[in-house]
């Protein structure tokens, strides 16, 4: 039976308590109702810690109902929020994208770019992570951490040369020690006197570890394309016009 006690000590009782005080016997009301004259005939409650006597009436059974149910809706409410605002909290923290991050962030991508084309190899073994994946725009295999190395080593053997390197547009998402990068690249290479320039958009996934930025995959294409009358056309700005050409063929 419902037992109504003042809301300053229901604020104190246990959402169990308040489940528990919502057990009416409602087979009882049933069976003792009365349907000539459409009272209740029910036992007067002893209420604990100052909850006063009565004895319901059909009108106070239902009224009871309805404030038990609020309270308990209020109440769950109240700790679910309590219980969320924290995370919420802490999901706001971890995503704030400050400038000193942001720098640190760009700048390991600028290493991990230029590393291929450094005579020190050690530069990009530490910015590559053991698990690192890589989908290159220009080739059908998926890349390890160890062929990558391979071909930073062979790079250098024969002395290819980076001379241009730009990132015109780049976005960030930041969740914890997890960065994605969004970009779009230009970046041209040069050797025996000829340069090539390549352009393209890039997906690039950066984990903090011990401080650093580690760089654990990426996805790179040449850009936006559209299907017309059977042939593939590059969409968007234009590659750009390399800077070196053939010695025997000056720059005009």
């Amino acid at each position: 039976m419902p037992v109504l006690c003042p809301i300053g000590q229901l604020e104190t009782w246990h959402y169990v308590d308040v489940l528990f005080a919502m057990r009416l016997d409602l087979n009882s009301i049933l069976k003792n109702w009365p349907h000539e004259s459409g009272a209740i005939n029910a036992r007067n409650i002893a209420a604990s810690d100052g909850c006063r006597k009565l004895q319901p009436r059909v009108g106070d059974v239902r009224v009871s109902i309805c404030v038990l149910m609020a309270i308990v809706i209020v109440i769950s409410l109240g700790r679910t929020a309590a219980q969320e605002s924290p995370k919420e909290k802490a999901t706001a923290q971890a995503g704030s994208l400050t400038e000193e991050v942001r720098k640190q962030l760009l700048d390991a991508r600028t290493t991990a770019w230029q590393s291929f084309f450094r005579k020190d190899i050690a530069v990009v073994e530490r910015i590559l992570a053991p698990e690192l994946i890589a989908i290159q725009q220009n080739s059908e295999r998926w890349d390890n951490r160890a062929r990558l190395i391979a071909i930073a080593k062979a790079i250098h053997k024969q002395g290819v040369q980076l001379l241009r390197l730009e990132f015109p547009h780049t976005e960030i998402q930041l969740f914890g020690d997890v960065a994605i990068l969004y970009y779009t690249y230009v970046f041209e290479t040069g050797l025996n006197g000829k340069s090539e320039v390549d352009a393209g958009r890039g997906t690039e996934i950066f984990v903090r570890r011990d401080g650093n930025w580690i760089d654990v995959g990426w996805h790179l294409d040449n850009g936006p394309f559209s299907h017309k009358e059977g042939e593939w056309i590059r969409v968007g700005e234009t590659v750009p016009e390399p800077t070196l050409v053939s010695p025997s063929r000056p720059k005009s």
